[in-house]
């Protein structure tokens, strides 16, 4: 049997305590529900009702279509995504981009000749796509990947691991499953639709209630779990780009950064590190505070004009310029042959000013020592050898 559709409505409310549902009319083929609420963007539970559409399906004969009409099923399915759509509003993915669904045997269960109502029942079936199923797992047994988290999973302080808006439901799938991992298996629901004639009009119109407790649920981490994956492949990409930039200025030999000294902390494990190797320490940060890392430079150049001299920086929140500085084997740990304490009238160390690597180091370094022994005690330092 050919049927015809159009447009027409439906209502959706919300279970207030554990659960949603969805009721309604079908909409007009799962494209019409996408676009209005597409359209709709920010609506409220009102506009949502506002907005939706159903489905009316015009018959060639005098009988209700088959509950496995093709058109009726392919609607069906249309109004269950976007069922679990309307409850996944302000998350980052919808229903179609996480799982798929599918209708198990339609069946018909009765037929009202004088009515001309089918009653149907069938078993919704969404599968949650492989690689979010990975991706949700990961969110739900591994929330929080480093010692931090550890610690705070020790403590039993799990809801804080998760995104706030997907604590609840992580705290749902994790009771389901024995705070274990979410398995394969597709879950199943039951679901019962009618289709039924319209009084005095050779059209169908089929009604159901969807019900998506036990799936929106799902849906939700999988949606959050899939950003945190965006989230944390867009941070590898930087921090590889960031580190071929280190590779890059490493390899100068005339890399200089301009570092506010936190403290004089080693970076290794031993806290003599630094005095059993002969070398002067510094624990320090960018303006921002954002790139915070370990320096050491040879003692020798660091004598106590410069050590009075860091001292001062440190005190004042003044940056030093560290100059030739290069990476080591500890990510965290750089070395560098030479400083400068010099600062303009705005307090910026000069020397890791722009275009400040193309002066010639050597001179700079001896026209401070001329200063020193003519006297100029306290004064701004410059150390180390480029060469």
């Amino acid at each position: 049997m050919k049927t015809k559709r159009k447009v027409c409505f439906f209502t959706c409310a919300v279970r207030p305590i554990g659960g949603f549902m969805f009721n309604g009319l079908i909409s007009e083929g799962i494209d019409a529900i996408r676009t209005a609420f597409r359209d709709g963007g920010e609506r409220s539970s009102r506009a949502m009702l506002m907005i939706a559409a159903a489905v009316v399906l015009t018959a060639c004969g005098p009988e209700a279509p088959p509950c496995n009409d093709a058109e009726v099923t392919e609607t069906v399915l249309g109004m269950v995504s976007d069922a679990n759509d309307a409850h996944l509003q302000g998350y980052p993915a919808k229903s179609a981009d996480l799982a798929t669904f599918a209708l198990e045997t339609p069946t018909v269960t009765s037929y009202d000749d004088k009515l001309k109502l089918r009653s149907c029942k069938t078993t919704i079936v969404m599968t949650i796509k492989p690689d979010k199923l990975a991706q949700m797992n990961e969110l739900i047994l591994n929330p929080m990947p480093n010692l931090i988290g550890a610690l705070v999973a020790m403590s039993g302080q799990t809801s804080q691991l998760y995104p706030a808006e997907v604590r609840g439901e992580v705290a749902y799938i994790r009771s389901r499953n024995n705070n274990g991992p979410v398995p394969q298996t597709p879950m199943r629901k039951s679901l019962v639709y009618q289709i039924v004639k319209q009084e005095g009009r050779n059209e169908f119109v089929t009604t159901t209630n969807v019900s998506v407790d036990g799936t929106v649920q799902y849906l939700r981490v999988a949606a959050v779990a899939q950003q945190r994956t965006e989230a944390q492949a867009e941070a590898k990409k930087a921090q590889l780009a960031r580190q071929a930039e280190i590779d890059q200025l490493s390899a100068s030999g005339n890399w200089r950064k301009s570092v506010y000294i936190m403290d004089y902390g080693t970076g290794h494990n031993d806290p003599s590190y630094c005095f059993k190797n002969n070398l002067y320490c510094i624990h320090g940060r960018d303006e921002k505070g954002d790139d915070v890392a370990y320096y050491e430079l040879d003692q020798k150049i660091v004598d106590q004009r410069g050590r009075d001299s860091m001292s001062e920086a440190l005190r004042a929140r003044k940056p030093v310029c560290l100059v030739g500085v290069q990476k080591t084997q500890n990510p965290n740990v750089f070395r560098a042959r030479g400083y400068s304490t010099v600062r303009n009238d705005k307090g910026e160390a000069v020397d890791c000013l722009p275009g400040a690597e193309k002066e010639n180091w050597a001179a700079l370094v001896a026209q401070t020592k001329k200063e020193e022994s003519a006297g100029c005690l306290g004064g701004p330092e410059r150390a180390g050898d480029l060469a």
